[in-house]
């Protein structure tokens, strides 16, 4: 399954199983057999469900973000960051605002926000143990 978007900074390709994860519900690996088919038609963002967290990771020059935790959260801390390259992740419920313009897609993941409050971005865990809300850019090369 392979989405082409309009103006996108590299086709986007949604899926409803991880392959690039360090959660706990699939195996983590970093390779995958449409992984030559996502670089002659590059491919940068990887869309991922089904994990209940939020996850973000790169691999090879393609981002993978995992966006599940819409109905059911997993607050255990995902453990095999290096296996699955990941950058960040949260046990937040959450949605994704995501802007595509000529140049860029920038990805700003929100938590849930009370009536009549401005939306804030999620706080992040990056794997060194910062914190981050800062969004995520993917630039046209």
């Amino acid at each position: 399954m392979r989405t082409c978007i309009i103006n996108c900074p590299g086709p986007v390709s949604p899926h409803r199983h991880d392959r690039l994860t360090p959660g706990n519900h699939t195996p983590t690996c970093t390779s995958f057999p449409e992984e030559p088919l996502y670089r002659r038609s590059d491919v940068r963002l990887m869309l991922h469900g089904h994990e209940h967290n939020f996850q973000h990771g790169l691999v090879n020059g393609l981002h993978y973000v995992v966006s599940g935790a819409g109905g059911k959260l997993d607050e255990r801390a995902p453990t095999r960051f290096d296996d699955a390259a990941t950058l960040s992740w949260a046990a937040q419920p959450h949605c994704l605002l995501i802007q595509v313009t000529q140049d860029r897609l920038t990805i700003q993941p929100y938590g849930g926000t009370p009536r009549g409050v401005h939306p804030q971005p999620i706080r992040r865990h990056e794997t060194d143990g910062r914190i981050t809300d800062a969004p995520i850019v993917i630039h046209r090369n």
